[in-house]
């Protein structure tokens, strides 16, 4: 989809996606919600997915692996910015 068709929706999209990527208890979902993610910010632009490119240094697939760290040390990260 055009990003235009898409920018209501891309909050609530962002925010699910990124929920899902750090706080689902299976890594498999945690590391496709993240792959939507990029997948999206790729689509759709950076410009539309606040902080986008940062969020995805941070919550990359390897950073998710594992439940503790994508927890406690990429949701800190992520937290900071003030969308998420």
């Amino acid at each position: 989809y055009a990003p235009s068709v898409l920018k209501p929706h891309v909050r609530d999209l962002s925010v699910a996606l990124v929920l899902a990527s750090l706080f689902d208890r299976e890594v498999n979902c945690r590391r496709a919600a993240s792959a939507a993610f990029q997948e999206s910010v790729g689509r759709q632009g950076a410009d539309n997915f606040k902080h986008g490119i940062a969020i995805l240094t941070t919550a990359d697939y390897y950073s998710l692996g594992n439940r503790t760290d994508a927890f406690m040390k990429s949701a800190l990260d992520i937290a900071e910015f003030e969308e998420y």
